[in-house]
């Protein structure tokens, strides 16, 4: 920033920006019929409405809690005050002054405690579902021992419905852990632990201008990121949604993305090493499976899977171009990749046959290798069977054509 004019315009921004919306990222936005409202459903102030292929917040209503960035599987909405950016480097600031241990706050607990807990050991967010997986496993990557979550009664709390949300968090990521051999454990605590209050000699009243100080710099440093974020567009009229932001590139499938947090999530994985071989039930990945005589290649959940989880397969390469009503006929299989799944469930409701369901139960190796499953279909999946149950005709000492009868019952041969 350069200019005196770019610098109010930061200023100003300060008094309604809490949120940057990533419309064309949002699966109701890319198919109408997708029945995704995690967002709503988790606001804890009713200010997201969803209705067609318009998402919308009010901006007057936000109070910038992060709830919603926290439930949306696609990342399609993000918070600003702080940024992911500036909330990771507080959360790494409490964990070096509290010895390995980052406690992070809701603001009710924190403002009670004011004035009796050192602020710059001790993360404030609005509510604690502002917290997400990635940024537990990125304190998990830094060798955390542990992380405290303090909060207080959340059944009684005005945000009471983003609680469930911190929640799901905190038993994902404590799964998670387990999984990937982490020594760091995540607590939910409701009192402060002693090493975060005021010892004798601190200056209170100089630590709170520290605090608060902090707080603006971080504003000011989140609108500045936003700012950049747009300014980076060139223009307003560039930052306006268009459908034209959806337009297939290839001919076949909307434009595809990985959200950046859950880059940030798998790297940090990534970094702990290799999972054990069990299943994970998380609100996170998830396993596409398919009814192989109900799916006719139709390629729609193919089109709109925000990440390319789902892959069709050819048995005819000519027939990977843009897709028709004859290409199908060419498809075999279907590839699936847990680690790309998001659980947004779009295949799940746009598949006209009702073909797909998608099963939260992954298993963790599946997500730290990347690796997917070809799902057989139609006339290959019968040939397929018909393979196996020769092979195992064959296997078992039978003859192919006259498989064995059940027991007790004749071999089919009319009665004298």
């Amino acid at each position: 920033m350069s200019s005196v004019q770019d610098a109010v315009q930061i200023w100003q921004k300060l008094e309604s920006d809490k949120l940057h919306v990533l419309m064309h990222r949002c699966v109701r936005v890319r198919n109408r019929n997708v029945t995704c409202r995690k967002c709503v459903d988790a606001c804890p102030v009713e200010c997201i409405t969803v209705e067609g292929n318009s998402l919308a917040v009010d901006p007057f209503a936000c109070i910038g809690c992060g709830t919603c960035a926290t439930a949306c599987p696609v990342g399609a909405l993000l918070p600003l005050k702080p940024a992911d950016r500036q909330l990771e480097d507080l959360m790494v600031n409490s964990l070096d002054l509290n010895d390995g241990t980052a406690v992070i706050a809701c603001r009710e607990m924190a403002d009670k405690a004011r004035g009796r807990i050192d602020p710059g050991k001790v993360v404030r967010v609005e509510c604690l579902s502002r917290v997400d997986e990635s940024l537990l496993a990125s304190l998990a990557g830094l060798d955390a021992q542990r992380v405290m979550l303090v909060c207080g009664d959340c059944d009684s709390c005005e945000l009471s419905r983003a609680g469930q949300v911190a929640l799901d968090v905190v038993l994902t990521m404590r799964d998670i852990l387990t999984l990937w051999n982490s020594p760091m454990t995540v607590e939910v605590h409701q009192r402060f632990p002693s090493f975060v209050r005021f010892q004798a000699g601190y200056d209170e009243g100089r630590r709170d201008l520290m605090r608060d100080a902090r707080d603006a710099a971080f504003d000011v440093a989140a609108a500045t990121a936003d700012y950049e974020i747009k300014n980076a567009l060139q223009s307003d009229k560039e930052q306006e949604f268009s459908f034209a932001m959806l337009r297939s590139a290839n001919g076949r499938n909307l434009p595809q993305f990985m959200p950046h947090r859950r880059e940030r999530l798998h790297e940090a994985l990534d970094y702990l090493g290799t999972p054990r071989d069990e299943i994970l039930t998380s609100r996170l990945w998830g396993h596409a499976e398919l009814d192989p005589e109900a799916c006719d290649g139709c390629g729609m959940c193919e089109m709109f899977c925000p990440t390319g989880a789902i892959r069709l397969v050819y048995d005819d390469e000519d027939a990977e171009g843009p897709r028709t009503r004859s290409s199908r006929a060419h498809v075999q299989a279907v590839d699936v990749f847990p680690r790309q799944c998001l659980q947004c469930r779009t295949c799940e409701d746009i598949c006209p046959r009702r073909a797909i369901r998608i099963d939260p139960q992954v298993f963790a190796s599946d997500i730290a290798s990347g690796v997917g499953e070809r799902l057989l279909i139609g006339k290959a999946y019968r040939d397929a069977q018909a393979a196996q149950y020769d092979q195992d005709a064959a296997d078992e000492g039978a003859t192919p054509d006259a498989p064995a009868a059940p027991d007790g019952v004749g071999s089919g041969a009319p009665e004298a």
